[in-house]
């Protein structure tokens, strides 16, 4: 029997709504620009199309996600996913609104200091802050 795992994402809802909410304007609004004058350019319409493509990829992409055995982050569409397995974890402080974990790889040089990682809590909703917090607190020691 095998136990299915659960794993918990959270996604940058603030972000996406805004981005979107700003894309669905400037879209229209650079179209208009380029029918109503040909010498306008395109730029109004590329800015609007990356702003509702970044507030989907917002919208649909957690931001960070926990499993039972890593977490995982991944704060902006370009920017690499951060995967820390829970045992490379040495400890994890909460500065005002930033997560900070210092970590060390397993296969790091002893000697050198912890690596650290910190993560923009002011991404997430109000209710998803309180969940992510409780679900570090429940597995890490904060400090």
């Amino acid at each position: 029997m095998s136990v299915a795992s659960q794993e918990q994402a959270f996604f940058a809802k603030k972000q996406s709504r805004l981005l979107i909410g700003f894309g669905v304007i400037a879209l229209p609004l650079g179209l208009f620009m380029i029918l109503t004058s040909p010498a306008v350019p395109v730029a109004p319409v590329g800015l609007g199309a990356l702003m509702l493509g970044m507030g989907c990829w917002f919208y649909f992409s957690p931001v960070i996600r926990f499993a039972d055995d890593h977490i995982a982050f991944s704060p902006a569409p370009l920017a690499r996913t951060r995967t820390i397995l829970d045992s490379e974890i040495q400890r994890i402080e909460q500065k005002k609104k930033v997560i900070v974990v210092h970590y060390r790889r397993h296969d790091d040089n002893p000697e050198k200091p912890a690596r650290k990682l910190g993560f923009p809590m002011n991404m997430l909703t109000a209710d998803d802050r309180e969940a992510c917090m409780s679900i570090f607190a429940t597995r890490f020691d904060l400090a």
